[in-house]
């Protein structure tokens, strides 16, 4: 009897995510190797493709399902299913913001990682009328600045 919400997030990032996320991990890489410290960039997973939900959105999409006493007793995905990349074309994205002059080297795919995965978004849209979300160039901007900054 007890009422519940289930929130499912899908490739959330930003500033502070952590260190060890595939946008981190790269942004480490690419500044490594401007600083000389390696001597390529490898990208793994290069042909998987995600769609990566910028941290403000993810919050706002909570925070619009939390409070809407209407919804009891159901699951919702946290995400963004509007922009999807392969892990390349984020590779190369960075590369422009860290080290244009980069090496990228494509690496083999990751064990058990799936080729594709971007959330159905038609639910929480409908339900928490969210539809404005962050271009993935302007929070990547963000987010390579924050750990450039703080790596």
């Amino acid at each position: 009897g007890l009422e519940y919400l289930i929130l499912r997030p899908h490739n959330i990032y930003g500033p502070r995510m952590g260190y060890s996320h595939v946008i981190p991990e790269l942004i480490k890489k690419f500044k490594n190797e401007k600083e000389g410290k390696i001597k390529f960039t490898e990208v793994f997973s290069p042909n998987h493709k995600r769609a990566f939900c910028y941290i403000d959105d993810a919050i706002s999409q909570i925070i619009k399902l939390s409070f809407d006493s209407k919804i009891n007793n159901q699951i919702f995905n946290i995400g963004n299913m509007k922009e999807e990349i392969s892990m390349i074309q984020v590779g190369d994205k960075i590369r422009k913001l860290i080290h244009k002059k980069s090496k990228i080297k494509k690496g083999p795919n990751t064990l058990g990682s799936p080729i594709r995965r971007v959330p159905d978004m038609k639910k929480t849209i409908k339900y928490s009328k969210f539809k404005k979300f962050t271009n993935f160039d302007e929070g990547l901007k963000k987010t390579v600045s924050w750990y450039v900054n703080n790596i």
